[in-house]
Protein backbone atom coordinates (compact mmCIF):
# COMPACT_ATOMS: atom_id res chain seq x y z
CA UNK A 1 0.00 0.00 0.00
CA UNK A 2 2.83 2.08 0.78
CA UNK A 3 4.55 1.65 -2.38
CA UNK A 4 1.35 2.18 -4.46
CA UNK A 5 0.74 5.80 -2.23
CA UNK A 6 4.14 6.99 -3.08
CA UNK A 7 4.13 5.64 -6.57
CA UNK A 8 0.71 6.99 -7.77
CA UNK A 9 -0.71 9.69 -5.32
CA UNK A 10 0.38 13.20 -5.47
CA UNK A 11 3.28 14.50 -3.23
CA UNK A 12 2.02 16.67 -0.37
CA UNK A 13 5.54 17.20 1.44
CA UNK A 14 5.55 20.80 1.21
CA UNK A 15 2.05 21.15 2.99
CA UNK A 16 1.95 18.34 4.95
CA UNK A 17 5.15 17.70 6.67
CA UNK A 18 6.22 18.07 9.92
CA UNK A 19 9.29 17.16 10.33
CA UNK A 20 12.73 17.31 8.41
CA UNK A 21 13.32 14.71 6.08
CA UNK A 22 10.00 13.60 6.13
CA UNK A 23 7.91 12.89 2.93
CA UNK A 24 4.26 12.69 2.50
CA UNK A 25 2.09 11.70 -0.29
CA UNK A 26 -1.22 10.71 -0.19
CA UNK A 27 -3.56 8.95 -2.86
CA UNK A 28 -7.11 7.74 -3.38
CA UNK A 29 -7.67 3.81 -2.98
CA UNK A 30 -11.24 1.91 -3.17
CA UNK A 31 -13.49 5.60 -2.14
CA UNK A 32 -10.29 5.94 0.90
CA UNK A 33 -8.18 8.88 0.98
CA UNK A 34 -4.82 7.29 2.44
CA UNK A 35 -2.22 9.24 3.37
CA UNK A 36 1.41 7.78 4.40
CA UNK A 37 4.38 9.84 5.98
CA UNK A 38 7.56 8.24 5.96
CA UNK A 39 10.57 9.81 8.06
CA UNK A 40 13.81 9.08 5.65
CA UNK A 41 16.12 9.14 8.51
CA UNK A 42 14.80 6.06 10.25
CA UNK A 43 12.54 4.33 8.12
CA UNK A 44 8.94 4.74 10.30
CA UNK A 45 5.99 4.51 8.13
CA UNK A 46 2.82 5.71 9.25
CA UNK A 47 -0.60 5.09 7.22
CA UNK A 48 -3.60 6.75 7.71
CA UNK A 49 -6.79 5.66 6.08
CA UNK A 50 -10.33 8.07 5.91
CA UNK A 51 -13.30 6.05 4.44
CA UNK A 52 -17.05 5.90 5.48
CA UNK A 53 -16.14 2.54 5.99
CA UNK A 54 -13.78 3.15 9.09
CA UNK A 55 -15.52 2.62 12.30
CA UNK A 56 -17.18 6.04 13.08
CA UNK A 57 -15.02 7.03 9.90
CA UNK A 58 -12.55 8.75 11.77
CA UNK A 59 -8.93 7.39 10.35
CA UNK A 60 -7.41 4.36 11.02
CA UNK A 61 -4.15 4.31 11.30
CA UNK A 62 -1.30 1.73 10.23
CA UNK A 63 2.27 2.48 12.13
CA UNK A 64 5.50 0.34 10.92
CA UNK A 65 9.09 1.13 12.31
CA UNK A 66 11.68 -0.73 11.21
CA UNK A 67 14.19 -2.54 13.51
CA UNK A 68 17.16 -0.27 14.88
CA UNK A 69 20.94 -1.92 15.75
CA UNK A 70 20.93 -2.36 19.65
CA UNK A 71 24.08 -0.94 20.44
CA UNK A 72 24.11 -2.61 24.13
CA UNK A 73 23.15 -6.12 22.67
CA UNK A 74 26.00 -5.73 19.87
CA UNK A 75 28.46 -4.87 22.16
CA UNK A 76 27.56 -7.69 24.37
CA UNK A 77 27.28 -10.75 21.58
CA UNK A 78 30.16 -8.81 19.89
CA UNK A 79 28.10 -8.64 16.51
CA UNK A 80 25.21 -6.39 15.38
CA UNK A 81 21.88 -7.32 17.17
CA UNK A 82 18.87 -5.88 15.29
CA UNK A 83 15.47 -5.14 17.53
CA UNK A 84 12.40 -6.53 16.02
CA UNK A 85 10.31 -4.32 13.70
CA UNK A 86 7.21 -2.85 14.93
CA UNK A 87 4.18 -2.46 13.95
CA UNK A 88 0.85 -1.15 15.00
CA UNK A 89 -2.73 -0.74 13.70
CA UNK A 90 -5.01 1.89 15.71
CA UNK A 91 -8.89 2.67 14.91
CA UNK A 92 -11.38 4.54 17.06
CA UNK A 93 -13.13 2.38 19.40
CA UNK A 94 -15.82 2.52 21.72
CA UNK A 95 -15.29 3.53 25.34
CA UNK A 96 -17.38 3.61 28.64
CA UNK A 97 -18.71 6.77 29.71
CA UNK A 98 -20.17 7.84 33.35
CA UNK A 99 -21.07 5.56 36.23
CA UNK A 100 -21.91 1.70 35.88
CA UNK A 101 -25.41 2.19 36.83
CA UNK A 102 -25.65 5.03 34.58
CA UNK A 103 -23.27 4.53 31.78
CA UNK A 104 -22.99 5.48 27.99
CA UNK A 105 -20.92 3.93 25.33
CA UNK A 106 -19.06 6.08 22.97
CA UNK A 107 -16.92 6.96 20.43
CA UNK A 108 -13.92 8.03 22.37
CA UNK A 109 -11.58 4.96 23.10
CA UNK A 110 -8.84 3.85 21.01
CA UNK A 111 -8.35 0.01 19.98
CA UNK A 112 -4.71 -0.61 18.92
CA UNK A 113 -3.13 -4.06 18.06
CA UNK A 114 -0.73 -5.58 16.16
CA UNK A 115 -2.77 -7.46 13.64
CA UNK A 116 -4.64 -5.66 11.27
CA UNK A 117 -7.26 -8.25 10.93
CA UNK A 118 -8.24 -7.26 14.26
CA UNK A 119 -9.65 -4.08 13.51
CA UNK A 120 -13.87 -3.61 13.11
CA UNK A 121 -13.16 -0.93 10.14
CA UNK A 122 -14.17 -2.84 7.00
CA UNK A 123 -10.76 -2.17 4.76
CA UNK A 124 -11.55 -5.09 2.14
CA UNK A 125 -11.59 -2.95 -0.89
CA UNK A 126 -8.15 -0.83 0.11
CA UNK A 127 -6.82 -4.39 0.52
CA UNK A 128 -7.90 -5.88 -2.89
CA UNK A 129 -7.18 -2.42 -4.21
CA UNK A 130 -3.29 -2.95 -3.46
CA UNK A 131 -3.19 -6.22 -4.19
CA UNK A 132 -4.67 -6.26 -7.13
CA UNK A 133 -7.31 -8.65 -6.58
CA UNK A 134 -11.18 -8.95 -6.59
CA UNK A 135 -13.00 -8.86 -3.41
CA UNK A 136 -15.41 -11.54 -3.50
CA UNK A 137 -19.06 -11.62 -2.64
CA UNK A 138 -18.26 -13.68 0.45
CA UNK A 139 -15.69 -11.50 1.58
CA UNK A 140 -17.34 -7.76 1.19
CA UNK A 141 -20.56 -9.29 3.28
CA UNK A 142 -18.81 -10.59 6.18
CA UNK A 143 -16.85 -7.67 6.38
CA UNK A 144 -19.55 -5.68 6.00
CA UNK A 145 -21.99 -7.27 8.59
CA UNK A 146 -18.88 -7.31 11.21
CA UNK A 147 -18.59 -3.20 10.43
CA UNK A 148 -22.50 -2.91 10.57
CA UNK A 149 -22.34 -5.24 13.80
CA UNK A 150 -19.76 -2.99 15.49
CA UNK A 151 -21.85 0.64 14.55
CA UNK A 152 -24.83 -1.32 16.56
CA UNK A 153 -24.92 -0.75 20.31
CA UNK A 154 -25.10 -4.32 20.73
CA UNK A 155 -21.75 -4.77 18.91
CA UNK A 156 -19.84 -1.75 20.49
CA UNK A 157 -21.04 -3.56 23.75
CA UNK A 158 -19.15 -6.94 22.69
CA UNK A 159 -15.96 -5.32 21.03
CA UNK A 160 -15.33 -3.42 24.58
CA UNK A 161 -16.22 -6.65 26.38
CA UNK A 162 -13.65 -8.21 23.22
CA UNK A 163 -10.59 -5.40 24.00
CA UNK A 164 -11.18 -5.10 28.16
CA UNK A 165 -12.91 -7.48 29.36
CA UNK A 166 -16.37 -7.40 30.64
CA UNK A 167 -16.86 -5.06 33.51
CA UNK A 168 -16.62 -6.54 37.08
CA UNK A 169 -18.87 -5.03 39.26
CA UNK A 170 -16.91 -6.61 42.81
CA UNK A 171 -14.07 -4.38 41.32
CA UNK A 172 -16.17 -1.11 41.64
CA UNK A 173 -17.39 -2.64 45.40
CA UNK A 174 -13.86 -3.13 46.39
CA UNK A 175 -12.79 0.80 45.94
CA UNK A 176 -16.08 1.92 47.37
CA UNK A 177 -15.20 -0.51 50.42
CA UNK A 178 -11.65 1.04 51.12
Amino acid sequence: MVNKVINEGIDITQKMSTQERQTVHMADIADHEVTVYRQLDTGEIDVYINGMKTLYQDAVRLYYKPGQISEEASKAAGKPIKEADEFIAQESSPAYSGSPEDYEVTSDGTFETNNFNELASDLTEVEAAVMKQPVTELQKRKKLERYKYYESKEGQQKLLDEQYGEYDDTMRDDVIDE
